[in-house]
């Protein structure tokens, strides 16, 4: 709930859901924390790269 509320980012230059809050890990990457009553904690911690408009991410 701390990082949700207090840590992340409503608005971010990275595309992410509407319903998540985001924290910028480097340049091309994000923690992205979506409310999921379905997890531990009551919240789903995704790491994933950054999608912008100077930035996208690139699949191998």
């Amino acid at each position: 709930m701390f990082a949700y509320s207090y840590e992340a980012d409503s608005y971010s230059r990275c595309k992410k859901s509407t319903e998540s809050k985001s924290i910028e890990l480097n340049d091309y990457e994000i923690i992205e924390i979506t409310p999921d009553q379905s997890m531990p904690y009551g919240y789903q911690f995704i790491v994933r790269a950054c999608e912008s408009a100077g930035i996208s991410a690139t699949k191998h």
